[in-house]
């Protein structure tokens, strides 16, 4: 990936396919029985903004709490945004927006039936735009059995037709 050449008084540093290791201080140092003689520059990798692990769908049930996370890569300043519907999102009493070491959260304190949607997840910076979509779905509540009308004991003759009958709700 990196080839140095000196050619007709000519120094040549190439760099075949940057990456972000490669940013740094580069010093140029040309010595002989007179002198040396020495020359910097710094060269700065930067990165397109973009999403390395993307927020995963979920069902969760309804007044529970959950998170939409995405880690992100890129040159700073990485800027995030998270949108529903396509309306883009600011915190709020029972929604928390974090961005902190390239991850981005989206938390939702207490589910409710509205939050079931489509949530876009953006992250941008001078060099690039990436973007990812991610499915809530909000589920019922779970509530247990109960019956509201038991069985009740009966007698019945050989041969007869017999009715039993419960009720539940749950």
């Amino acid at each position: 990936n990196l080839a140095l050449s000196f050619e007709n008084d000519i120094a040549v540093l190439k760099i075949k396919a940057g990456e972000a290791k490669h940013g740094g201080k580069y010093i140029c140092q040309a010595k002989n029985d007179a002198g040396i003689e020495k020359c910097f520059a710094t060269l700065t990798v930067t990165e397109p903004a973009k999403i390395v692990e993307r927020a995963k769908s979920q069902s969760v049930t309804v007044r529970n709490p959950t998170n939409l996370e995405c880690t992100v890569a890129g040159t700073p300043d990485l800027k995030v945004k998270w949108f529903k519907d396509g309306k883009e999102l600011t915190s709020s009493r029972n929604c928390k927006l974090s961005f902190v070491k390239n991850i981005a959260c989206l938390k939702i304190l207490s589910v409710e039936k509205p939050n079931s949607g489509e949530y876009t997840f953006e992250v941008q910076n001078e060099f690039g735009i990436d973007s990812c979509k991610v499915s809530l779905t909000v589920l019922d509540q779970l509530i247990a059995p109960t019956f509201t009308k038991k069985l009740k004991d009966m007698g019945t003759a050989l041969g007869s037709f017999m009715s039993m009958e419960c009720k539940v709700s749950g």
